[in-house]
């Protein structure tokens, strides 16, 4: 490992993961700052009871043969790959399998479906991979996405690297001299540093309230659809848009005998466009989301996606929601700290700057990448 001030990185998500990967592999001193026990931002997995989880439907599709090869050099023998079945519910009896994925809701099958405007947000955003061919998605085999951010993490310590997990910054935590930023107080002591790449809070969040809610259902048999996720086309604030199947991403994700169901429920969304006589209920429903659990058992239950008989047991988790693209304002701050004007600190780009045919990881891998072959030096030792 070269010998000289490290690199510091702020937050361990996808970009703050990459970017301190490509600072290993060049030799450079690095030290990755992390807010959490884990690494993984809000792509972490989590178990229960046997289960594997993740806080959100995660997959990693991407054409880019380098960032590929970069998934099949961490996962090794956990890789897996797998072709992408998605589906549309319409009502109880009528599901239909996304062959392909189009562009813009001018082009999308059922438009008049997705009139309200949480539903186009959700459609345009979802659609807006452009891929035109049901993609190939990569998934460890075991432990679930949160095993892709681990194995980085084991790569970076592997290569010399430090990550500090519970570690964060405030406003007065770097020293800014002579246009550069010198030092960092790292868990209390004054470090110097050859330059820091701020990746914390690159997925804004819009509000303080704008959550996403997760219901995970753990049932016993076999799982009744073969897809990996379905999108439920009905313009109601209070049925989750998106439905996912983690056992159909990996076997491994439940107890032999057993499968999962989860659904995903953006609060933000749904009050913001909910009509003025059912915001009371989502005022309600987003205070207390276990009181709205048996109503959305339910639902599910009735619409097909599983058999409340079989049901074992549910799980709700809240994360935050980053803001969403439409009407997006520029932030001053990120996670408090003011705006850092040094020619050797650099922020994570914008995540929803991505290609045709990438998924949101991929997307963010690729723009840390740009970030280090512009900032970090070229030459270096090799362990």
């Amino acid at each position: 490992m070269r010998k000289g001030s490290p690199y510091l990185v702020v937050g361990a998500g996808y970009q703050g993961l990459t970017f301190a990967l490509e600072a290993a592999r060049r030799g450079l001193p690095v030290v990755l700052l992390e807010k959490s026990a884990r690494v993984g931002g809000m792509a972490r997995s989590f178990t229960h009871e046997g289960f594997t989880c993740d806080f959100g439907m995660h997959g990693f599709i991407s054409q880019d043969r380098r960032l590929t090869g970069m998934m099949k050099d961490l996962l090794g023998a956990n890789f897996s790959a797998f072709r992408v079945r998605p589906a549309s519910w319409f009502g109880p009896g009528d599901i239909v399998e996304d062959r392909r994925f189009f562009p813009d809701r001018a082009r999308y099958p059922y438009p008049h479906l997705f009139t309200g405007t949480s539903r186009r947000l959700e459609t345009e955003v979802w659609n807006c991979m452009r891929i035109y061919n049901p993609p190939t998605a990569i998934y460890p085999k075991k432990g679930g996405f949160g095993r892709v951010f681990e194995d980085m993490a084991a790569e970076i310590r592997r290569r010399g690297g430090r990550i500090l997990l519970g570690s964060s910054l405030a406003e007065g935590d770097l020293k800014v001299s002579g246009g550069r930023v010198v030092s960092a107080r790292l868990r209390g002591r004054w470090t110097a540093v050859a330059g820091c790449y701020w990746a914390a809070g690159a997925q804004r969040v819009a509000d303080p309230n704008s959550r996403l809610l997760l219901y995970h259902f753990f049932l016993k048999g076999r799982t009744p659809s073969p897809y990996h996720w379905v999108r439920v086309a009905l313009e109601n604030p209070l049925v989750p848009p998106l439905v996912y199947y983690p056992s159909n991403f990996s076997r491994a994700n439940a107890p032999r005998g057993c499968y999962s169901v989860a659904a995903a429920l953006p609060v933000y969304q749904a009050r913001a466009n909910a009509p003025r006589d059912k915001k009371r209920l989502l005022d309600w429903f987003s205070r207390s989301p276990e009181d709205f659990q048996p109503w959305l058992t339910r639902f599910l239950s009735r619409a097909g996606f599983f058999p409340e008989k079989n049901l074992l047991g549910v799980r709700q988790d809240s994360i935050p929601l980053p803001q969403d693209r439409f009407g997006r304002k520029r932030f001053k701050k990120r996670d408090g700290l003011r705006a850092v004007r040094a020619s050797n600190f650099w922020e994570a780009d914008d995540w929803l700057k991505e290609i045709p045919g990438d998924s949101w990881m991929p997307s963010m891998m690729r723009s840390a990448l740009r970030a280090a072959e512009d900032v970090l030096p070229a030459a270096a030792e090799r362990r």
